[in-house]
């Protein structure tokens, strides 16, 4: 069985990388990903 990582282990990622993964991934599915950061 493989080893899945835990939601600790993702969060331990650079956020631009983690940005860009998650786009790449939507966009794999067939979405159109606009992504903005939101106001401090």
């Amino acid at each position: 069985m493989g080893r899945f990582p835990s939601a600790a282990h993702l969060e331990r990622r650079p956020k631009p990388s983690q940005v860009k993964r998650l786009v790449a991934k939507l966009t794999n599915l067939g979405y159109a990903v606009e992504i903005k950061p939101l106001a401090a």
